[in-house]
């Protein structure tokens, strides 16, 4: 009988236990509890810059003010290279004594090869190139120079060798002369000059998708008038 009673007892004790370990005594029955989880900062949205606004100076970087640096055209000042009105495969060179001369584009960005062609003032000018360094921002024109498809730049990266004056060889002397009479023909004029930097202001606030696409589709039309207008100066020469 008294076992029967310990055991009861005992039995209500663990009972009393386990009832007190499931009440929580730090919180009023009936009330919710929050944990609160502080966002890490690696988790906040980041964007990207912007991109820089295009300018017609950066589709077509040849455009512009030039100082000459070094030149043998007497009387050559400012040189100012603008867009044609109508076409932007052309470029019209305004400053030198010549007058005003036409230059197609041939390679983008700014690689340009001059015609042959008469100006307003009646002036012959011979076949030439135009080469803009977007690198170093310096201006490079060529009158008198045959326009080289393959090296465009090749007139204005050939050194000049200096001839040996210890030469005692008589043909080689008449070959150099010859050479030289048939060189003076045509008169070679060159042009550097260094662009004059001026803050730039936006053509086309954002690129957006279309202005995108519709920059491309000039550049397309650019290449085409490109093509026709070599076509017609092949078919002049063959007539010629």
């Amino acid at each position: 009988m008294k076992k029967t009673t310990y055991l009861v007892a005992l039995a209500m004790l663990l009972g009393s236990f386990a009832l007190h370990a499931q009440t929580d005594t730090t919180a009023p029955v009936g009330q919710q509890t929050y944990t609160y989880v502080k966002a890490k900062e690696d988790l906040t949205a980041k964007f990207l810059p912007m991109p820089a606004p295009l300018t017609m100076e950066k589709i077509f970087p040849a455009t512009g003010s030039f100082q000459p640096t070094q030149t043998n055209i007497e009387g050559a000042m400012e040189v100012n290279i603008v867009l044609d009105s109508a076409n932007k495969g052309l470029v019209w060179i305004e400053g030198l004594p010549m007058g005003r001369i036409k230059a197609q584009l041939r390679q983008s960005p700014a690689t340009y090869k001059i015609p042959a062609q008469k100006t307003e003032d009646g002036k012959n000018i011979e076949e030439g190139t135009l080469v803009y360094d977007t690198t170093a921002n310096v201006l490079n024109i060529c009158l008198g120079c045959t326009y080289d498809e393959v090296e465009p730049a090749k007139p204005f990266t050939i050194a000049t060798e200096t001839e040996s004056t210890e030469s005692s060889d008589a043909n080689a002397k008449a070959t150099k002369t010859s050479k030289k009479k048939t060189a003076s023909k045509t008169k070679v004029w060159n042009y550097t000059g260094a662009k004059v930097i001026v803050e730039e202001q936006p053509a086309i606030e954002e690129a957006s998708p279309q202005e995108v696409q519709e920059e491309q589709k000039m550049q397309k039309e650019i290449k085409e008038e490109n093509k026709e207008e070599i076509k017609e100066e092949v078919k002049e020469e063959i007539n010629n």
